[in-house]
């Protein structure tokens, strides 16, 4: 079977073998989290002399499970994340295919750099700055995807505790550059495109949905159909360049769900 797709009058070939950019959440194993939220977890349902579990003699395996979607691995959110209005996930993300360019990127500190964040950037802090974008918009076209793989790409991304590593986020003027050129779903690999204590101000997750400082609803002239994916791994092998994205995501009438991102290679 061979896949034909036109863009911008060019027909390349798209290959069906996916590269999976979700981490698999493994209820028994090792998890990324962040927040010092509980794992995710499963347990055999029990109730009047039922148990849910062959190995403690039930007839079939038989699970409940708990999971906090934005702390417990890959997961896809929409602006409904901040806003009073509940907007779903599901209701928002109506194009799962797109366009998408992989960037690789070193974040640096912020001595590096003369680009901001609120509160102000920490020595610490490690920070993805619009400069590092640069190269991204060259060949752009507004409503693409975008997928941000942090190095160095260890593999022990996939498990890390980001109460122990703090992770990199975008400048102010990076997540400014975002909006600006029209990036549809944004996907990044660690937990938040915000610094995680920022005294509540989520400011790059507000400008990438349209809304101001401290606004809390969806305003008129609001981008509710974008989304950003967080906690992605892109794999070592993958190149940076433009691929196919399928953004798969749980049905979940919520504002994050847990997704299944997949890139297809797209040759001329």
């Amino acid at each position: 079977m061979q896949l034909t797709l036109t863009l911008n009058e060019k027909q390349y070939q798209v290959g069906l073998n996916p590269i999976e950019l979700a981490i698999p959440l493994d209820f028994q194993g090792r998890q990324p989290s962040t927040y010092g939220v509980p794992p995710a977890a499963a347990r055999p349902y029990e109730g009047d002399g039922f148990i849910g579990d062959v190995r403690q003699g039930g007839g079939v395996n038989f699970e409940t499970y708990e999971l906090t979607p934005h702390c417990n691995g890959t997961h896809t959110e929409c602006v409904g994340h901040i806003t009073h209005e509940r907007i779903s996930v599901h209701s928002v993300l109506r194009d799962s295919w797109a366009v998408a360019q992989v960037h690789s990127v070193a974040p640096v500190s912020p001595a590096q750099t003369q680009d901001s964040y609120d509160p102000p950037l920490a020595p610490a802090d490690r920070i993805i700055t619009a400069e590092q974008l640069t190269s991204v918009w060259e060949n752009w076209q507004p409503g693409q995807a975008l997928v941000i793989r942090t190095v160095p790409n260890h593999p022990d991304k996939r498990y890390t505790d980001y109460m122990d590593q703090a992770p990199p986020f975008f400048s102010l003027e990076a997540m400014q550059a975002i909006r600006a050129n029209g990036v549809k779903h944004l996907l990044v690999d660690f937990p938040s495109v915000d610094r995680l204590f920022d005294d509540g101000k989520l400011r790059n997750h507000r400008t990438f949905w349209g809304l101001e400082p401290g606004q809390r609803h969806l305003p008129f002239g609001g981008t509710p159909n974008q989304t950003i994916t967080e906690m992605i791994y892109v794999p070592e092998e993958v190149e940076d360049g433009q691929y196919l994205l399928e953004l798969q995501i749980a049905p979940f009438v919520a504002d994050a769900a847990p997704s299944r991102p997949r890139l297809f290679s797209m040759e001329p």
